[in-house]
């Protein structure tokens, strides 16, 4: 295959990233190049790294990906759009733009929009292939279609920047480290889930499974920050990098993405290898639950029915509003002690009620202007709108105290694509600062995805976990009265003949 550069990654939209060389791995990667796909609640990215040649110990991170200002981003919503016959339309700011452009509503109703449809595999607790997803028309696919069609997606794109990058347009898939990033949370079944969608989708194959290596997300985001090289202090302007990277050194990963929460607890060992030394823990607690709040807020105003009538009348518009919302969620104007305005599409005025507004909120919390923009008070914004999911984090890291004090540690480093928001970053230095020195890597959205490339360059990275459940088996024997004590007679639902089998 050919290695002569035709082009500067720069050209392409891509950004490279200067990472720390170990020279005391021994692991040699035998495929041409490393693609890791951070595939998110909210918004999904790839990046790479080459393992041959002057630049395989750089990080190419995508940035291909145009929003509908023009602008060239790191990542692309988490959006597929399909045709009627369930055909691949669109992914990302394709999909959104493709969607909000169908003529009329008999259009909207023959197409399938899915949207934040990851956490799918993270509620459902009877996941399997027959599993479904609902789309915004009411309708309902196959989740691993879903899946698998938005990682053949990725996959195409990232051959296809692979190609131009090297000249080669022989580069397939075949030649490729695949690693696919998923929360740390997740059961078994969901993670086998997306091992055989990727499958599907020409990611990997059954015959040869470590091609495709499923990586846990906080783990990639503490690999990462180990190996760079200019991490930012949020806290503690005395923090060295290279502390992190000390062998017995011990750190807290609080992964915050769109729509989880994953906490792991990891120590530095020989070589700058890890283990984990407490189970993983976490829950539904990502930047998702500020949109369903928000929502909660406009049913709240403009009641549950006409709201609920008007997603199905208008879905297009009803994505645009919460695009809209999504852009301003980060809380810049609510730390300023400004307002934040919403603008409302064109079609909400026939749900828009004034007096309604005012009978539930002060003017100054909660106003319309000429139906046009919903303007939210900083008050409101904090109150209903994040406090409910960052009391849930904080209460969970509250809870896992005595475990860190206990396992002696004392730095958390916060990462995911919900880690950017300054609110956020806020609560916990506010909480957390006096226990833990609080660091937040540069570009804390993509430090997932970045980590997920060294991770899979060297997957001897993580030596060891802990088990996040235990199994064991429950004997007993027929109860003899002349032996047994009668306090531990009971009956059994099963026949002897069952127990014998089991």
């Amino acid at each position: 295959m050919a290695s002569k550069r035709k082009k500067t990654c720069g050209e392409y939209g891509i950004i490279a990233f200067a990472v720390r060389e170990n020279p005391s791995d021994d692991f040699k990667n035998p495929y041409i190049a490393v693609v890791a796909i951070d595939f998110g609640t909210s918004y999904t990215g790839f990046a790479f790294s080459f393992n041959k040649g002057n630049e395989q110990d750089a990080i190419f991170m995508n940035r291909d990906w145009t929003n509908e200002q023009g602008g060239r981003t790191s990542k692309t919503p988490t959006c597929l759009l399909l045709n009627p016959d369930l055909s691949f339309n669109s992914f990302g700011y394709d999909a959104m733009e493709n969607y909000a452009q169908l003529k009329n509503e008999h259009e909207e109703q023959k197409y399938f929009f899915f949207q934040h449809f990851k956490m799918a595999l993270h509620n459902d607790e009877k996941l399997n292939k027959d599993t479904s997803i609902k789309a915004a028309n009411g309708k309902e696919v196959k989740a691993q279609t879903v899946f698998a069609l938005s990682i053949e997606f990725l996959k195409d794109e990232a051959i296809k920047i692979l190609a131009l990058d090297t000249g080669d347009d022989q580069f397939k898939a075949d030649d490729i480290q695949w690693v696919l990033t998923v929360p740390a949370i997740w059961t078994p079944a969901a993670k086998q889930f997306m091992r055989e969608a990727a499958n599907q989708a020409g990611v990997g194959k059954q015959t040869n499974p470590g091609q495709l290596i499923i990586a846990l997300e906080p783990e990639t985001a503490a690999i990462f920050c180990m190996e760079r090289k200019n991490i930012e202090r949020e806290c503690n302007r005395d923090f060295k990098d290279e502390e992190l990277s000390k062998p017995k050194t011990r750190y807290m990963v609080v992964d915050i993405g769109g729509g989880t929460l994953d906490v792991a607890i990891h120590e530095v060992i020989e070589k700058g290898s890890i283990k984990e030394i407490d189970k993983i823990t976490g829950g539904p607690y990502g930047g998702i639950r500020v949109n369903q709040e928000f929502e909660r807020l406009l049913g709240d105003l403009f009641g549950e029915a006409r709201l609920n009538a008007y997603k199905e009348k208008f879905p297009s518009d009803w994505l645009a509003l919460m695009n809209d919302f999504e852009g301003k969620k980060q809380g810049f104007r609510m730390l300023e002690g400004k307002m934040t305005r919403i603008r409302f599409p064109a079609s909400f005025a026939s749900v828009v009620e004034q007096n309604t507004v005012k009978e539930r909120y002060d003017e100054n919390d909660v106003k319309l202007r000429k139906n046009e923009y919903l303007c939210i008070s900083p008050k409101i914004m904090e109150v209903k709108l994040f406090t409910p999911v960052l009391s849930d984090i904080r209460d969970h890291l509250k809870r896992l105290q005595e475990r860190t004090k206990a396992l002696n540690v004392t730095t958390m480093i916060l990462v995911g694509g919900f880690a950017d928001s300054p609110i956020l970053q806020n609560e916990i230095k506010n909480e957390f600062s006096k226990d833990f020195r609080v660091v937040v890597p540069r570009n804390a959205a993509i430090a997932v995805v970045q980590g997920a490339v060294l991770f899979g360059k060297n997957p001897a990275k993580i030596t060891e976990r802990v088990m996040s459940t235990t199994y064991g088996a429950d004997c007993s024997r027929d109860f003899d009265k002349f032996v047994h004590p009668s306090a531990k007679f009971f009956f059994s639902r099963w026949s002897p003949e069952v127990q014998r089998l089991i």
